[in-house]
């Protein structure tokens, strides 16, 4: 499940393009067509060129209230390039909690043909974002990255506003499956494969317990377990993470010669900032202006800058321009001082309070955060946004990791603070087809790394295939980090 809150996460949320054509699967993998109660129609995305397809697909907002109101799911479905028999259909499957799956039609059509050489792309707006009933909340999307974070008046008036069309119980994990069941059934494929990053892997893994029998493999990037409590790990795991990152620059001749003093410069700039608010001049193309930082904000803020490899590689330049009292090269990293955010807010709180956030405990607080930069801040702001949101108590059932046979790929990066490469191996562990690959320098959003190409490569090789077994891997070998910047 992550939780990014930058304009980051849409420009790099999605995997680079595939350079290796897919090859022809063997008979047994073809999609077994079933009737099709579903009516495609046309859908031309922005800035493309080719007609794609839509559907939408009514269902219960409350399956246990059948009667009741009715959501619509947005369908988009990037066809295969084989006409007649086809591969078991790719269903892409968003993280967030938030992001809407079809915004991403585009980039699946234009770029990526190797994934939709021999199958059908599917994207379906879970409920709650997108054009599926979204759940959003402009006050709290639009806010400065560098204000306290969870305005908690915001939050009460989003909540006033969206359940005047809208049960904010019914946006769980185990409801988006259901759904997804149902696109299933109602486009007439019998088995499906699945692709998800982050919470999308969330959503795969409870789609494979509930409905093993209708998934042919999976790929899962980023890898978060059903029952993880976050954003509990975020700052134990940023911290991690920045230690590493601090390691490598220290190894690397021209990073460590450039900053040889880059751990006690962090330091003394969290010294800075635990004495009281730190005073900065900020710029950008309107005006420049002294602007005061808080500490919690300022180390949310720092966490996104974790994220990706890319963003990894300039932060020792960052914390040195900024420990001698030059936070521009920050402010120019996390981006613009506001803009609007691509998640659905009102989404993201339906789905962290009840499944992550309210099963946090005090002790659990104190002894994952202590001695981390981010400490507590995240935790506690997100804490208090859900005592003002509608839950319901979880059957423990819905919590219950997936344990199956269904082959699966799972990738993870070694410098991914989101999800650790340990939360891929536990999940592994309960899978019998199941196969972890190592990135050594990729974090959380697959980009920044030298050939990443062969990331794709991967994953087409493995859904060819349909198991792990004989998955050559070698190319992970030239997955190599970018220079850091130092200037």
């Amino acid at each position: 499940m992550i939780s990014i809150r930058t304009p980051l996460a849409t420009a790099t949320f999605f995997l680079l393009a595939a350079t290796t054509p897919a090859q022809d699967a063997p008979p047994e993998q073809h999609s077994v067509p079933r009737p099709r109660t579903l009516k495609l129609t046309d859908y031309i995305a922005e800035g493309l060129a080719e007609t794609l397809l839509t559907a939408t697909l009514e269902v219960p907002e409350n399956r246990e209230q059948p009667d009741g109101r009715k959501i619509s799911l947005h369908i988009v479905i990037v066809p295969a390039l084989t006409k007649g028999a086809k591969d078991a259909p790719l269903f892409d499957i968003a993280g967030g909690p938030g992001l809407a799956a079809t915004s991403n039609a585009d980039w699946y059509a234009a770029d990526s043909t190797g994934y939709r050489a021999t199958r059908d792309i599917v994207l379906v707006d879970q409920r709650g974002t997108g054009l599926s009933n979204p759940l959003r909340c402009p006050e709290l999307e639009a806010a400065r990255k560098l204000d306290t974070m969870y305005d908690l008046d915001a939050v009460r008036r989003c909540r006033a506003e969206l359940e005047k069309n809208a049960d904010l119980t019914q946006y769980g994990t185990l409801a988006a499956v259901r759904d997804l069941d149902d696109v299933r059934k109602a486009l007439g494929y019998e088995k499906i494969d699945l692709m998800g990053l982050s919470y999308g892997t969330t959503v795969a893994q409870a789609y494979m317990r509930e409905y093993p029998q209708n998934v042919r493999c999976a790929v899962l990037m980023g890898t978060v377990p059903i029952d993880e409590k976050l954003p509990l790990h975020h700052a134990r795991g940023g911290e991690e993470v920045l230690q590493k990152l601090f390691d490598d620059c220290d190894r690397d001749p021209t990073c460590g010669n450039k900053f040889p003093s880059l751990r006690s410069e962090w330091n003394d700039l969290m010294n800075e900032f635990e004495a009281g608010p730190v005073k900065a001049i900020y710029s950008d193309s309107v005006d420049t202006r002294l602007v005061t930082l808080e500490r919690g904000p300022f180390c949310e803020a720092f966490r996104t800058l974790l994220l990706t490899t890319s963003l990894q590689r300039r932060i020792p330049f960052i914390v040195h321009r900024a420990a001698s009292g030059d936070f521009q090269p920050f402010f120019d990293a996390v981006g613009p001082d506001s803009s609007s955010s691509p998640f659905a807010e009102g989404m993201y709180l339906c789905v962290t309070c009840p499944e992550g956030t309210q099963r946090i405990t005090s002790d659990e607080i104190a002894s994952e955060t202590a001695g981390t930069f981010l400490g507590r801040y995240r935790v506690d702001r997100q804490i208090a946004a859900c005592n003002e949101w509608p839950t319901v108590a979880l059957a423990d059932e819905s919590m219950q990791p997936v344990t199956a046979s269904i082959p699966t790929l799972l990738l993870a990066g070694a410098m991914d603070y989101v999800a650790p490469v340990s939360w891929a191996q536990e999940v592994s562990s309960r899978l019998s087809d199941s196969r972890v690959v190592v990135i050594d320098y990729l974090g959380h959003l697959p980009e920044g790394v030298v050939n990443m190409e062969c990331f794709d490569e991967l994953i087409l090789q493995f859904l060819r295939a349909g198991t792990t077994v004989g998955l050559d891997v070698s190319c992970v070998e030239t997955m190599l980090p970018p220079s850091f910047e130092s200037e």
